[in-house]
């Protein structure tokens, strides 16, 4: 026998296979991120909704107290009601509504030109006019216009 010992090739190091587990963990990652997205995006509006509401329910009383205090004529029993459902209706377009009192008086002035009711313009203007001084007035008793929407109720 020889004493040379034959040279082995040197190879070079094989790659480890794929782990085949490693897209299921990327995808199970992908899915909780975006389902914790989305209940975050759904909790956030339901809680805005419930506000919303809220703050409606408030419009609704103190538009209810305006009218049994108004010196301005006689307003249709259901201005009140009518002018609310409507602005319920448009919540999700037009989210600042009342978020002033010079939008609140706009709101009210688009609302009633879409809802004459038989009622002359003049008057319509009149009765925005008077309702929101009304309620502006009224919710300093909280400190703000914003106020008196999260702590009402608002009391004449």
């Amino acid at each position: 026998m020889s004493t040379e010992t034959a040279a082995r090739p040197v190879e070079p190091p094989q790659p480890s296979p794929p782990r085949k587990w490693t897209p299921w963990i990327i995808g199970l990652v992908a899915v909780f991120v975006v389902g914790g997205v989305l209940t975050g995006v759904l909790l956030t509006r339901g809680s805005g909704d419930q506000v919303s509401s809220q703050q409606l329910a408030e419009l609704q009383q103190a538009c209810s107290q305006w009218k049994t205090s108004s010196s301005t004529g006689a307003t249709p029993s259901d201005w009140c009601s009518n002018m609310i459902g409507w602005m319920s209706d448009r919540m999700d377009d037009h989210p600042g509504m009342w978020a002033s009192p010079e939008s609140m008086q706009a709101t009210c002035q688009e609302w009633s030109a879409a809802n004459p009711g038989g009622v002359s313009e003049g008057k319509r203007i009149v009765w925005c006019d008077d309702m929101v001084a009304w309620m502006q007035q009224h919710a300093s008793q909280w400190g703000s216009w914003n106020s008196w929407m999260m702590h009402g109720p608002m009391m004449g």
